[in-house]
């Protein structure tokens, strides 16, 4: 008997041994358990065996197997409690355990019926010990009995080749993580390897293109050079605008080509965004693909890059090589923009010591028309551009007023920078103010003011921010010198006066045109044309205002039109009888024969001098009201 125990004994270490030195990539634990349980049954006395692995902090079964049991273990023996269990008194206590009968014991009652259900009476528990994790192995037998101090040992043996054989089976499968680990950081390296040596070249790329495009700005190229640089180095057309969509420069590959940016509010947005975050993107558009770049001078936006996906694909590096090319032309705007600052400072100090009372036509002043390509031997001629919104609140404000002038200028000056004259535009008074070169023989064809100021109408209403802006622009005459440029200046303020009384805003009025009211515009003799006007229309106006009525209105329609009674009636909407009795009610107020050519020229004059200076009249009226006869 005890030959044949040392040769099953012998047997089973073989098989665990087995076990436990050829497992390999293909097996994993609970493969080895299932193969432990099975040499036992088959190699040791005992022909039930289970085995399991123990989860101490969720006190639960983390895998197990059996084998000898009949029926076979059900799938729910993995849910078995844990707590309370001989299982897990035996892993705690760190010593076997045994149940000499399962039947008659009360301490484990889940025992108890188990035995009752698949047959065995005694069990012996072996606990085992893998590392951190823990487990346990039950040997069953038939029979009820106690299990010897050999018999303990013996399965005391098993048990540890079977931890053994789990042991070795952690250990692989963790030889195996780390070889997949190494393979993984190999792979990775080698794909590091392979990025490093890409950006390596597109630095190198990067570095190249960057020097190429500094040396084009310090050359002092401009921006067409530039463009056609970036275009070469990205491979598709490239082109700059302005912030307000102004073409600026595009590549010679962009000639011929469509171009232009989107104009759905969502681009506007889009560029808006990109421009807070101070970046290049690649935007997808209806008509296809683009990178967009906003150019920056700190947090304002003074243009960007529009860069159609014509010619090749666009990629990640490609926003890089943009982004340096809006920098270099935010350089490039901002130089231009220094350049503009200085000759608008020019200009402007040339226009105030032109225009300025007592200035005199001396070597400096000639000096710097000269440097404005300016003749002061030459007419000159004033054209001044006043421009007015719908009364909206987002354009009553100061702030606002001063953007749209700014547009304006910046239009008018844009338009007239190839104009075939010599011209000088610059902000004065809240307006746009425009001198212009005259020469000699072109005073005898049409007004040279005139065309220029139907140039500046048409620059204006293509401009989007300007085209709901009502823009009245007066026209002063051609002369010659600092004094004759002064008096074109007044008159082409008193232009725009006339424009406004006439209700003529949006037009151009020469001074030319205004006939009369120059003599009536005479800022120091306002005192006296108001006391030339007052006796003939104070009546007139105490009648209208007591009795609601529109007797002056009438008049002024019935002179206007040359005293024709019927033109007169159909300009006001009203019968000849009705119009011929309120002629006779403007008779007895006034007190004046409207027969009269002479009494006639002084109510007419009279109309004029209220239209310019009402207000004045107004008040003179109100303090020397005379009564009217009824």
């Amino acid at each position: 008997m005890a030959v044949t125990a040392v040769a099953q004994t012998a047997k089973l270490f073989s098989s665990l041994e087995e076990i436990a030195w050829t497992v390999n990539s293909s097996l994993d634990a609970e493969i080895i358990l299932q193969s432990i349980v099975r040499s036992v049954t088959q190699h040791s006395p005992w022909r039930i065996c289970w085995v399991g692995l123990v989860d101490l902090i969720g006190c639960k079964f983390s895998m197990y197997a059996e084998a000898g049991f009949r029926p076979p273990l059900a799938e729910e023996s993995r849910t078995w409690p844990l707590e309370g269990s001989a299982t897990l008194l035996a892993v705690r206590q760190g010593k076997p355990l045994c149940l000499p009968d399962a039947l008659e014991q009360d301490t484990f009652p889940l025992v108890r019926d188990d035995a009752r259900h698949y047959g065995f009476r005694s069990v012996l528990i072996i606990p085992l010990r893998l590392g951190d994790a823990h487990g346990a192995m039950w040997f069953c037998a038939p029979a009820a009995g106690t299990f010897s101090h050999a018999e303990t040992a013996y399965a005391s043996a098993i048990g540890a080749q079977a931890t053994v054989a789990l042991r070795n089976s952690h250990l692989f499968q963790r030889e195996r993580e780390l070889r997949a680990i190494e393979f993984e950081r190999a792979s990775e390296l080698k794909r590091v390897n392979q990025l490093v040596a890409h950006q390596n070249k597109l630095l190198e790329r990067l570095n190249a293109s960057h020097v190429r495009l500094i040396e084009m700005v310090l050359a002092e190229r401009g921006l067409q050079p530039l463009a056609d640089a970036a275009a070469e180095l990205l491979g598709n057309p490239v082109v700059i605008f302005d912030r307000s969509e102004r073409l600026l420069a595009c590549s010679t590959n962009a000639q011929g080509v469509h171009v232009q940016p989107g104009t759905q509010p969502s681009f506007r947005d889009r560029l808006d965004r990109l421009a807070r975050q101070r970046r290049a993107a690649i935007v997808d558009e209806p008509t296809g693909r683009s990178l967009l770049t906003p150019v920056m001078s700190g947090h304002a936006l003074l243009g960007f890059l529009y860069i159609p996906e014509l010619c090749r694909p666009l990629e990640e590096p490609d926003l890089t090589v943009a982004e340096q090319v809006g920098l270099l032309t935010a350089v490039e705007l901002m130089k231009a923009r220094i350049r503009f600052d200085a000759e608008l400072r020019l200009k402007t100090d040339f226009v105030e010591a032109l225009l300025a009372d007592g200035a005199a036509a001396d070597g400096d002043v000639r000096q710097q028309a000269a440097l404005l390509g300016l003749d002061l031997s030459q007419p000159l001629q004033i054209v001044i551009a006043d421009v007015a919104f719908p009364q909206e609140p987002s354009t009553n404000t100061s702030d606002a007023r001063v953007g749209i002038l700014s547009t304006l200028h910046d239009v008018v000056a844009d338009r007239l920078s190839n104009y075939p004259r010599p011209t000088v535009t610059v902000l004065r008074g809240g307006r746009v103010v425009v001198v212009l070169q005259v020469h000699h023989a072109e005073r005898e064809s049409a007004d040279p003011g005139e065309n220029l100021a139907a140039v500046i109408k048409h620059a204006a209403a293509e401009n989007r921010r300007l085209s709901r802006a009502t823009v009245t622009i007066g026209v002063g005459r051609a002369r010659i010198g600092p004094a004759g440029l002064r008096r074109s200046y007044k008159e082409a303020q008193k232009a725009l006066v006339m424009a406004g009384v006439l209700r003529m805003q949006g037009s151009v009025l020469p001074f030319a045109q205004i006939g009369v009211y120059d003599l009536l515009l005479d800022d120091d003799r306002v005192e006296d044309l108001v006391e030339f006007a007052r006796p003939r229309l104070t009546r007139l106006l105490d009648y209208d205002k007591r009795r609601s009525t529109s007797l002056l209105p009438t008049l002024e329609v019935y002179l206007a039109s040359g005293c024709d009674v019927v033109q007169a009636a159909s300009r006001l909407f009203l019968h000849v009888t009705t119009v011929r009795y309120r002629l006779g009610r403007i008779r007895d107020i006034t007190r004046l024969d409207l027969a009269d050519a002479e009494e006639r020229l002084s109510l007419h004059l009279a109309l004029k001098i209220y239209r310019l200076h009402g207000l004045r009249l107004d008040e003179a009226s109100a303090c020397q009201a005379t009564p009217i006869p009824g």
